[in-house]
């Protein structure tokens, strides 16, 4: 496994982040009312796992899948497990599904338009997927659900620019999207109408596209945008209650513990939030280009990141170190190629195949 020297990317224990709190209040990221500089806190409690490194250094390619066409220029998107099925989609809009760790194909669905995201939820029942497609008169969710077939169920409709991401999130039948049109739309899709009908409840705070939304607390949705804000929505008050001033684009976010969550930054930071006071606990300089995807091992001090270049790293984030590196072509352009984490399973999207190590 070739390794990358991580030149000129050290890691620095923060610089302070401005922290603006705007209750109820529209934000307006280029001339906030009140910021406070807060210093960062060191109480992670990561652990260092040595024998897990010593694993994951050179663990091999137990299985790749090749059932995406012939078209290597047909990417691989998006990767998810979703009750004990691996789904994988790509950028043209093809859907398979897998038994397990893909160990057996199930089936396909082919849908028209461009996809960037999916998601696994419930819908009336049964397993179901969400499939962000767009092309350049619409952009929808598309919903299948699959069992001994996979059926198309409808589309939910309302966004204006491409959906850059959507996740199951809130309730089992609750959907969390976000999109180049500024806002964050939830979706419940519990009613007996059909899909096409369903109005979302719109979130308009971001100033630029908003590429990803996590919840935090219970009942806390967490924006990030190309407005340079990570915003923290509350769903009870039904308001902005924070607003983070990261004075950089922000590509991703994730959870890591219920303590604290990370955020990836086109300059190529990894930033680690409390969930708490929302403080900026930890910031590691990773890429020299953005991070795009951001998946958590079993001990969250390892995480498996996407950048742009089409780089994959694992790296432990305390007393960061680089532990491996994945790199697929020479080619610059940024490329939607999936990651996923799922027990020791290291799973990863190469052009149009799908790779699978396993960490023993």
């Amino acid at each position: 496994m070739e390794k990358k020297p991580s030149q000129n990317l050290e890691s620095s224990l923060i610089q302070t982040t401005n922290i603006v709190a705007n209750y109820g209040a529209t934000i307006n990221p280029m001339g906030m009312n009140q910021s406070l500089q807060r210093q960062p806190s060191n109480n992670l409690n990561f652990q260092t796992d040595q024998s897990f490194e010593n694993k994951l250094d050179g663990c091999a390619i137990i299985r790749v899948l090749k059932d995406f066409g012939e078209d290597q220029d047909n990417f691989v998107s998006d990767i998810i497990f979703f009750q004990n099925h691996l789904i994988v989609s790509t950028v043209d809009g093809l859907i398979v599904i897998y038994q397990g760790i893909g160990e057996n194909k199930i089936g396909e669905y082919q849908f028209e338009g461009k996809c960037t995201s999916i998601c696994g939820f419930i819908y009336k029942g049964k397993l179901a997927i969400a499939v962000c497609i767009g092309n350049f008169e619409e952009q929808n969710i598309g919903i299948v659900t699959f069992d001994k077939s996979i059926s198309l169920q409808g589309q939910l409709q309302g966004h204006t620019d491409p959906i850059l991401m959507v996740k199951q999130l809130i309730k089992p039948d609750y959907l969390v999207s976000c999109s180049g049109d500024h806002s964050i739309k939830i979706w419940d899709t519990s009613s007996n109408g059909v899909l096409e009908n369903i109005k979302a409840k719109t979130i308009n705070n971001h100033k630029m596209a908003v590429r990803d939304v996590i919840l935090i607390n219970n009942n806390q949705l967490v924006s990030g945008s190309f407005d340079e804000t990570i915003q923290i929505y509350d769903l009870k008050s039904d308001r902005i209650i924070y607003a983070i001033q990261c004075e950089d684009w922000i590509y991703c976010l994730q959870n890591i513990t219920e303590k604290a969550f990370a955020a990836g930054t086109g300059s190529g930071d990894i930033r680690i939030i409390s969930t708490s006071n929302y403080n900026e606990m930890l910031r590691v300089r990773i890429a020299p280009n953005y991070i795009k995807s951001i998946m958590v091992f079993q001990n969250p001090n390892y995480l498996f990141l996407s950048c742009k270049n089409r780089d994959n790293y694992i790296i432990r984030i305390q007393e960061y170190k680089q532990i491996d590196y994945i790199t697929k072509t020479e080619e610059v352009d940024f490329v939607p190629e999936g990651i996923c984490i799922v027990d020791n399973y290291i799973i990863y999207g190469e052009a149009n195949t799908v790779k699978i190590k396993y960490v023993s």
